[in-house]
């Protein structure tokens, strides 16, 4: 019997969160899996790890409630597989450049961005409710977000 991933939200979602709890609850798990920048070439593996940590739980929240959002449908769109290789391309890419520019750095964020990036180029003029209430296109979305996180 073959078993198939119908979608990869979901199993991403609960990697994240049960690292997060080990993070809670195992000493020393988050020093020994955060990304340190001078480490990537003795430490590769931190580069992956480090996508899967958080500095808490509001961290956790935001990074799953933006993947789950914009995630399914960039899934549904460019399917799972494509989806799963754009989120680790994307956050080992992005755990690669913060390396330089940060002594320590963790999170979802980098392949996040590349989600919403995606998406905006599959479907800028998206409308969502930003807080809520205001209807505004996917790429004025995505701008906000980025200014928020930065």
């Amino acid at each position: 019997m073959k078993y198939e991933i119908k979608s990869a939200i979901m199993p991403l979602i609960a990697a994240n969160v049960v690292l997060f709890i080990l993070q809670m609850t195992v000493k020393n798990f988050t020093e020994s899996f955060i990304l340190v920048g001078n480490d990537i070439f003795s430490r590769p593996w931190i580069l992956l790890t480090s996508m899967f940590l958080h500095g808490g739980v509001y961290h956790l929240l935001i990074n799953m409630y933006v993947l789950s959002m914009f995630g399914n449908i960039l899934e549904q769109r460019i399917g799972t597989k494509r989806f799963v290789l754009l989120y680790f391309s994307s956050g080992l890419l992005a755990s690669f450049l913060s390396s330089f520019f940060y002594a320590r750095a963790l999170g979802a964020s980098g392949a996040i961005y590349g989600i919403i990036g995606a998406l905006i180029m599959i479907m800028p003029e998206l409308r969502l409710l930003f807080f809520f209430i205001i209807p505004t296109p996917l790429w004025l979305v995505g701008i906000i977000y980025i200014l928020i996180d930065v």
